[in-house]
């Protein structure tokens, strides 16, 4: 299991040391998972911006083609975290779901569609994030 990562200011210079130990605690966090499809940002073991920062420097330095997808994965993955989900992850079905009682269960299926969409929104900007990288470092290696 891994252990929360220093919350860090963003401004912080991130050190090799850094990345190592951000990219172990992200990696175990998402190998602990059993498959929600959003939960909160506070789940992360340091901030978003981190833990890109983290994934940038690992793709810029990644060994194989393989290995550069895994890091590249994983930082679209941030979008599953979401802030102000709360404690308890959200999945699909909902937690309880019955399709007899579909009624009972719109206010969850509404909210989670709601999440969905927000995370969405994220996932799109973190493709262009990708793009981005990958034409810069493209042109590093040119």
């Amino acid at each position: 299991m891994w252990k929360p990562f220093k919350k860090s200011t963003p401004e912080e210079k991130i050190t090799t040391e850094d990345v190592k130990q951000i990219l172990h605690a992200y990696g175990d966090l998402l190998c602990d998972q059993q498959a929600p499809l959003i939960q909160d940002e506070s789940c992360l073991p340091t901030t978003k911006e981190r833990i890109k920062q983290a994934l940038v420097l690992a793709m810029a330095t990644a060994q194989n083609d393989e290995e550069k997808s895994g890091y590249k994965s994983a930082y679209l993955y941030l979008a599953s975290f979401q802030q102000g989900v709360g404690a308890k992850p959200l999945q699909l079905p909902p937690e309880g779901f019955d399709i007899k009682d579909i009624d009972k269960h719109a206010d969850d299926i509404k909210g989670l569609a709601q999440w969905a969409e927000k995370m969405g929104a994220e996932a799109k900007l973190l493709q262009q994030e990708v793009r981005v990288i990958e034409e810069r470092l493209k042109t590093r290696r040119q």
